[in-house]
């Protein structure tokens, strides 16, 4: 996903996978500390420190910090669009080293920064260790102990089941089965300038219709011209 982006289906919002970058370093079940399990590791475009962009309007449900190992789950506020349908989902992620600026209850729109890459617990090298879930999470600890002796979320489901890849450039996505998904082009009275309102605009104005506001603009060119002249829209 692109940084500030909304992605929505008609008024629904669209789970979008949370990074520009995806560059999965550990897969699901690969090595011995994912044995058993559905997460993955993203360490983004290079080895510095990238950001993770909230998928979808979420909430911080849970926090927890033992040492230098901190996790947090993340949980939709609404059902979203997923390749499995419209679902409640929830992501627990560790690593990042400073979450001071996360606590339960935060409320944080789609496409806005978050959480970040780290090496706070057991990582090497910068990354976002993560798994993902479906369904409405009340309380408690949300994660189990598997039959492999690592620890998941509970309900856990494959990353490629909750996100769609649109905007996000695949440096190493596993040769996993990921999806893109057509998003709808119906204008939502919201009050976002997004891809929908850009190309009804263009459309009005009669200029190209990429959804896209580029400097200079012949979109905004020709509304220029018409404020001058007095012409309507």
């Amino acid at each position: 996903m692109k940084a500030n982006s909304k992605y929505l289906k008609g008024s629904i919002q669209v789970s979008v996978y949370p990074a520009e970058v995806m560059n999965i370093t550990q897969g699901m079940n690969d090595g011995f500390s994912h044995r058993g399990r559905l997460t993955i590791d993203d360490a983004g475009k290079d080895t510095g420190i990238d950001n993770f962009y909230a998928p979808f309007d979420l909430v911080i449900k849970w926090k927890q910090i033992i040492g230098d190992k901190t996790g947090v789950l993340a949980c939709s506020s609404n059902k979203v669009q997923t390749p499995k349908g419209l679902q409640y989902v929830n992501i627990i992620l560790w690593h990042d080293n400073d979450t001071s600026d996360l606590w339960v209850g935060k409320y944080i729109q789609q496409g806005e920064a978050f959480y970040q890459e780290g090496t706070a617990g057991f990582a090497t090298g910068n990354h976002v260790h993560f798994g993902t879930s479906f369904g409405l999470y009340t309380n408690g600890y949300p994660m189990i102990k598997n039959s492999s002796g690592n620890w998941e979320i509970k309900n856990e489901v494959s990353p490629v089941e909750v996100f769609y890849v649109n905007d996000t450039i695949i440096k190493n996505g596993k040769g996993y089965s990921w999806q893109t998904i057509e998003l709808n082009n119906e204008i939502v009275v919201n009050g976002i300038l997004d891809e929908a309102t850009l190309k009804g605009l263009q459309k009005r104005l009669g200029t190209v219709q990429d959804g896209v506001l580029s400097t200079p603009s012949s979109m905004v060119k020709e509304l220029q011209r018409r404020l001058i002249n007095g012409d309507l829209i």
